[in-house]
């Protein structure tokens, strides 16, 4: 095996994020699918009217899914009966204007009604890409100098650079969730306070005779 020196580098970029996901659901229980799915297209025509009516583009509202499901009675005897239906509607809105995001998240839920859900949200970054290259170039500083710390340590020199790779990328900005239930009286606060991007890089160098 020829000689050399391998080490990994880790670089992180820390920054206020600019956008929010949120995730807003549409939940109705009637007797029968129609009932049910009627109920929510009301509440979720609603929400999605005040979003629009909130100054949020259309591009920023997208429909991740629709379920449609059975809900059970279980006797402690006999076999299970349909007791209802459940419908959900799950949207994702992208919040750009984060300091009334509070406001903007509570009144399509308002609107919504009891039917309303907060799923969760996420913060995030408009334009990611400049943060990942600066996470790169840090990565590959503290691969650097690892690799001349060792160096020094084993007595030797370092020689050039023989090859670089870059690990898996993160998956962007760790997502802070809330699951509770609507209807808020008043906005409720949101701080962005600082996420990160991190990238990671394994290099081998060469060692001088």
């Amino acid at each position: 095996m020829d000689r050399g020196i391998i080490v990994s580098g880790e670089g992180e970029v820390r920054a206020t994020p600019d956008v929010l996901a949120v995730t807003l659901e549409v939940e109705t229980r009637a007797g029968t699918v129609a009932e049910a799915r009627a109920m929510n297209t009301e509440a979720a025509a609603k929400l999605i009217a005040v979003l629009k009516a909130g100054g949020i583009a259309e591009r920023d509202i997208q429909t991740r899914n629709i379920s449609v499901n059975a809900e059970y009675d279980r006797p402690d005897r006999g076999a299970p009966s349909v007791a209802g239906y459940v419908v959900s509607n799950s949207i994702r809105v992208s919040l750009r204007d984060l300091e009334k995001a509070g406001g903007t998240i509570d009144d399509p839920l308002a609107a919504a009604g009891d039917a309303a859900r907060l799923g969760g949200i996420r913060f995030d970054f408009s334009k990611p890409a400049p943060l990942y290259v600066e996470a790169r170039i840090r990565a590959c500083r503290d691969a650097r100098e690892k690799a001349q710390a060792l160096a020094a340590g084993m007595g030797v020199k370092l020689g050039k650079l023989i090859s670089v790779v870059e690990g898996a990328p993160d998956s962007g900005p760790q997502p802070r969730m809330a699951m509770f239930a609507a209807r808020v009286k008043e906005s409720m606060p949101i701080e962005a306070g600082e996420s990160s991007i991190s990238a990671s890089v394994t290099a081998r160098y060469a060692i001088k005779e």
